[in-house]
């Protein structure tokens, strides 16, 4: 039995190392968040917030309470006053601890965040995926592939 809920206080013990491991897993496929202690405690700080003001930054627990995996959605404040066409959800990451990976709870995950997404009035979660397993399981429940995201380095 699994339950989802908004980040809390006392994650702060659990969220750190699973944090510094989803880091650690995309960025040698690519993603630009470095694994450093610092990148760590800037997305703890962040997902703290989004929690606070109810955005779906959500744990699972297993049935003894324990935290076995996390969503960091939420707004970013756009500081540059752009007019977007959706009010848009940022998917920074989903994460499942290694053993429970293959169980569904990614999905149940996303579900839950998607529902409570839904309810703070967003339209869309935008975020991106760097290794199939990842790609899959967001279909999955619904998402789907838009654009490209190119990239040359110089």
């Amino acid at each position: 039995m699994m339950t989802t809920r908004l980040w809390q206080i006392g994650d702060c013990g659990s969220l750190p190392p699973m944090i510094l491991d989803l880091l650690a897993e995309n960025a040698p496929l690519g993603a630009d968040m470095a694994p450093t202690e610092e990148n760590v405690a800037i997305l703890l700080a962040l997902g703290m917030q989004w929690a606070s003001r109810g955005d779906p930054t959500l744990v699972a627990c297993d049935s003894s309470g324990q935290v076995i995996g996390f969503t960091l959605w939420g707004a970013f404040d756009n500081m540059a006053g752009v007019l977007l066409t959706k009010r848009t959800c940022n998917g920074v990451g989903t994460y499942v601890v290694p053993a429970w990976r293959n169980q569904g709870v990614a999905s149940e995950l996303r579900r839950a965040a998607a529902n409570c997404a839904r309810a703070k009035g967003y339209e869309r979660v935008l975020g991106a995926t760097f290794h199939e397993a990842a790609l899959r399981s967001t279909l999955r429940v619904g998402f789907k592939v838009i654009g490209q995201v190119t990239e040359w380095q110089l």
